[in-house]
Protein backbone atom coordinates (compact mmCIF):
# COMPACT_ATOMS: atom_id res chain seq x y z
CA UNK A 1 0.00 0.00 0.00
CA UNK A 2 1.53 3.22 -0.68
CA UNK A 3 1.93 6.21 1.40
CA UNK A 4 -1.36 7.92 0.28
CA UNK A 5 -3.13 4.85 0.25
CA UNK A 6 -2.39 4.14 3.82
CA UNK A 7 -3.73 7.95 4.90
CA UNK A 8 -6.60 7.78 2.13
CA UNK A 9 -7.50 4.54 4.67
CA UNK A 10 -6.41 6.37 7.66
CA UNK A 11 -8.49 8.98 6.89
CA UNK A 12 -11.99 6.73 5.55
CA UNK A 13 -11.58 5.18 9.61
CA UNK A 14 -11.38 8.64 11.13
CA UNK A 15 -14.38 9.99 9.05
CA UNK A 16 -15.97 6.71 10.36
CA UNK A 17 -15.05 6.21 13.95
CA UNK A 18 -15.58 9.95 15.48
CA UNK A 19 -19.34 11.33 16.10
CA UNK A 20 -21.12 14.30 14.29
CA UNK A 21 -20.53 17.64 15.03
CA UNK A 22 -21.77 20.84 13.72
CA UNK A 23 -21.32 21.60 10.02
CA UNK A 24 -19.13 25.34 11.30
CA UNK A 25 -15.68 23.62 10.95
CA UNK A 26 -16.79 23.12 7.09
CA UNK A 27 -17.83 26.27 6.81
CA UNK A 28 -14.65 28.10 8.67
CA UNK A 29 -12.48 25.69 5.97
CA UNK A 30 -15.04 26.59 3.12
CA UNK A 31 -14.30 30.04 3.67
CA UNK A 32 -11.02 29.92 4.67
CA UNK A 33 -10.61 28.22 0.91
CA UNK A 34 -12.59 31.07 -0.87
CA UNK A 35 -10.53 33.76 0.63
CA UNK A 36 -7.49 31.75 -0.96
CA UNK A 37 -8.79 30.40 -4.02
CA UNK A 38 -9.12 34.76 -5.35
CA UNK A 39 -5.99 35.68 -7.26
CA UNK A 40 -2.99 36.80 -4.91
CA UNK A 41 -3.13 40.40 -4.87
CA UNK A 42 -0.64 42.55 -6.54
CA UNK A 43 2.11 44.59 -4.69
CA UNK A 44 0.13 47.41 -3.29
CA UNK A 45 -2.95 46.01 -2.83
CA UNK A 46 -4.59 45.31 0.24
CA UNK A 47 -3.56 41.68 1.93
CA UNK A 48 -5.86 39.27 3.13
CA UNK A 49 -4.30 38.90 6.18
CA UNK A 50 -7.15 40.38 8.17
CA UNK A 51 -9.59 37.78 6.76
CA UNK A 52 -7.91 34.81 7.15
CA UNK A 53 -6.85 35.86 11.03
CA UNK A 54 -10.54 35.93 11.74
CA UNK A 55 -10.69 32.22 10.52
CA UNK A 56 -7.35 30.79 11.97
CA UNK A 57 -6.77 31.00 15.95
CA UNK A 58 -2.79 32.03 15.68
CA UNK A 59 -3.44 32.40 19.71
CA UNK A 60 -4.11 28.67 20.03
CA UNK A 61 -1.36 27.54 17.42
CA UNK A 62 0.94 29.23 19.36
CA UNK A 63 0.06 27.65 22.58
CA UNK A 64 0.47 24.75 20.88
CA UNK A 65 3.74 25.03 20.29
CA UNK A 66 5.07 25.21 23.70
CA UNK A 67 4.41 23.25 26.85
CA UNK A 68 2.02 24.22 28.83
CA UNK A 69 4.39 25.50 31.51
CA UNK A 70 6.19 27.06 28.99
CA UNK A 71 3.48 29.02 27.47
CA UNK A 72 2.61 29.77 31.13
CA UNK A 73 5.88 30.86 32.26
CA UNK A 74 5.90 33.96 29.84
CA UNK A 75 3.85 37.14 30.50
CA UNK A 76 1.23 37.83 28.57
CA UNK A 77 3.44 40.58 26.39
CA UNK A 78 5.39 38.20 25.80
CA UNK A 79 2.68 35.69 24.43
CA UNK A 80 1.28 38.36 22.36
CA UNK A 81 4.98 38.78 20.73
CA UNK A 82 5.35 35.06 20.58
CA UNK A 83 1.33 34.90 18.79
CA UNK A 84 2.32 37.55 16.31
CA UNK A 85 5.95 36.15 15.24
CA UNK A 86 4.14 32.71 14.20
CA UNK A 87 1.34 35.03 12.68
CA UNK A 88 3.74 36.61 10.65
CA UNK A 89 5.77 33.80 9.60
CA UNK A 90 2.61 31.72 8.43
CA UNK A 91 1.62 34.49 6.48
CA UNK A 92 5.00 34.85 4.49
CA UNK A 93 5.65 30.84 4.22
CA UNK A 94 1.62 29.83 3.34
CA UNK A 95 -0.12 32.47 2.16
CA UNK A 96 1.25 33.18 -1.31
CA UNK A 97 1.47 29.47 -1.65
CA UNK A 98 -2.33 28.61 -0.89
CA UNK A 99 -3.29 31.49 -3.16
CA UNK A 100 -1.67 29.13 -5.93
CA UNK A 101 -2.91 25.94 -4.65
CA UNK A 102 -6.68 26.67 -4.22
CA UNK A 103 -6.58 29.16 -7.02
CA UNK A 104 -5.95 26.55 -9.51
CA UNK A 105 -7.12 23.42 -7.40
CA UNK A 106 -10.64 21.92 -6.87
CA UNK A 107 -11.39 20.73 -3.04
CA UNK A 108 -13.82 18.11 -2.35
CA UNK A 109 -15.17 17.88 1.04
CA UNK A 110 -15.36 13.86 2.86
CA UNK A 111 -16.72 14.87 6.22
CA UNK A 112 -16.52 16.49 9.33
CA UNK A 113 -15.78 14.73 12.49
CA UNK A 114 -15.05 15.64 16.32
CA UNK A 115 -12.90 14.43 18.95
CA UNK A 116 -12.21 15.86 22.30
CA UNK A 117 -13.32 19.45 21.58
CA UNK A 118 -11.52 19.18 18.30
CA UNK A 119 -13.33 19.24 14.92
CA UNK A 120 -11.66 17.60 12.13
CA UNK A 121 -12.73 18.36 8.51
CA UNK A 122 -11.09 16.45 5.48
CA UNK A 123 -10.80 17.38 2.00
CA UNK A 124 -9.21 16.43 -1.29
CA UNK A 125 -7.74 18.87 -3.05
CA UNK A 126 -7.38 18.15 -6.40
CA UNK A 127 -4.58 19.51 -8.55
CA UNK A 128 -4.24 18.03 -12.47
CA UNK A 129 -3.86 14.79 -11.82
CA UNK A 130 -2.11 15.08 -8.44
CA UNK A 131 -4.50 14.59 -5.37
CA UNK A 132 -3.54 15.65 -1.69
CA UNK A 133 -5.31 14.86 1.36
CA UNK A 134 -5.82 17.50 3.92
CA UNK A 135 -7.29 17.36 6.84
CA UNK A 136 -7.98 20.67 8.68
CA UNK A 137 -8.23 20.39 12.89
CA UNK A 138 -10.32 23.32 14.42
CA UNK A 139 -11.16 24.09 17.83
CA UNK A 140 -13.37 26.69 19.42
CA UNK A 141 -12.34 30.01 20.32
CA UNK A 142 -14.38 33.24 20.99
CA UNK A 143 -17.38 31.23 19.87
CA UNK A 144 -16.70 29.94 16.94
CA UNK A 145 -14.26 27.26 15.55
CA UNK A 146 -11.08 28.61 14.31
CA UNK A 147 -8.05 26.45 12.73
CA UNK A 148 -5.52 25.33 14.40
CA UNK A 149 -3.61 22.85 12.34
CA UNK A 150 -3.83 21.18 8.82
CA UNK A 151 -2.20 18.06 7.54
CA UNK A 152 -1.70 17.60 4.57
CA UNK A 153 -0.79 13.78 2.99
CA UNK A 154 0.45 13.29 6.51
CA UNK A 155 2.76 16.66 7.11
CA UNK A 156 1.30 18.14 9.85
CA UNK A 157 2.06 21.79 10.02
CA UNK A 158 2.31 22.42 13.80
CA UNK A 159 4.12 19.61 14.41
CA UNK A 160 7.13 20.18 11.98
CA UNK A 161 7.30 23.70 13.46
CA UNK A 162 6.92 22.43 17.26
CA UNK A 163 10.53 20.76 16.42
CA UNK A 164 11.70 23.88 15.36
CA UNK A 165 10.45 26.16 17.79
CA UNK A 166 11.44 24.18 20.41
CA UNK A 167 15.01 23.88 19.45
CA UNK A 168 15.86 27.59 19.05
CA UNK A 169 13.98 28.14 22.52
CA UNK A 170 15.91 25.49 24.32
CA UNK A 171 19.40 26.54 22.92
CA UNK A 172 18.60 30.10 22.38
CA UNK A 173 15.95 31.42 25.04
CA UNK A 174 12.74 33.76 24.13
CA UNK A 175 15.04 36.45 22.63
CA UNK A 176 16.33 33.82 20.49
CA UNK A 177 13.12 32.63 19.75
CA UNK A 178 11.83 35.48 18.70
CA UNK A 179 14.71 36.53 16.47
CA UNK A 180 14.86 33.21 14.66
CA UNK A 181 10.94 34.09 13.94
CA UNK A 182 11.13 37.55 12.95
CA UNK A 183 13.92 36.74 11.02
CA UNK A 184 12.43 33.44 9.22
CA UNK A 185 9.39 35.40 8.51
CA UNK A 186 10.92 38.20 6.67
CA UNK A 187 12.84 35.92 4.50
CA UNK A 188 9.84 33.93 3.58
CA UNK A 189 8.42 35.87 1.16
Amino acid sequence: MSGREAIMSLLATVCISLPAYSESGTRTVQELIELFSRPAPEDGEPQPYQSAAQLIDYAGMSEQLLAKSQWEHFTPAQQREITASIQSLLEQRYYERWHKLYGRGKVSYLGEKTANDNVYVSTILVLGKEKESIIWELRPRGGKLMVTDINADGKDMLARLKLRVQRHLSKDGYDGLISWLKRKSRTQS
